[in-house]
């Protein structure tokens, strides 16, 4: 019984591994993250347009996630070796989600002024 139990667990490990590698989530820090009372799009796109307005030189793309969701992402240039940060979102009810901020290479100061941003779009 004990022999089923462990070779279980170490199915269960293989698969999560397998499926952090997939999604490329292994390679991104979650800097934080949250549950708002705003849709999944409100929180991949507003973050991005008020961060546009402010760095015109920040590069911005939004996507649908292979989950159903929303991701956007920002980068110092056109290349997309140089994203440095990601917002996931995904719905967790009519019109709520729960949201991602990962970190891919920005500074501090940047990451912050990101999650200021959707705590202000929350807040919209």
């Amino acid at each position: 019984m004990k022999y089923t139990a462990l070779v279980s667990l170490l199915v269960v490990g293989v698969c999560v591994v397998s499926k952090a590698e997939i999604s490329g989530a292994a390679d991104a820090t979650v800097y934080r993250s949250g549950d708002f009372d705003q849709t999944d799009a409100r929180m991949t796109t507003c973050p991005p347009v008020m961060l546009k307005n402010r760095h015109p030189d920040l590069q911005v793309a939004i996507n649908i996630s292979a989950s159903g969701g929303f991701s956007s992402s920002g980068a110092r240039s056109k290349e997309g070796s140089s994203t440095i940060w990601e917002i996931d979102a995904e719905s967790t009810g009519f019109e709520s989600s729960h949201v991602e901020l990962r970190n891919k290479g920005a500074t501090p100061e940047e990451i912050k002024e990101v999650w200021q941003m959707i705590e202000v779009c929350a807040k919209r």
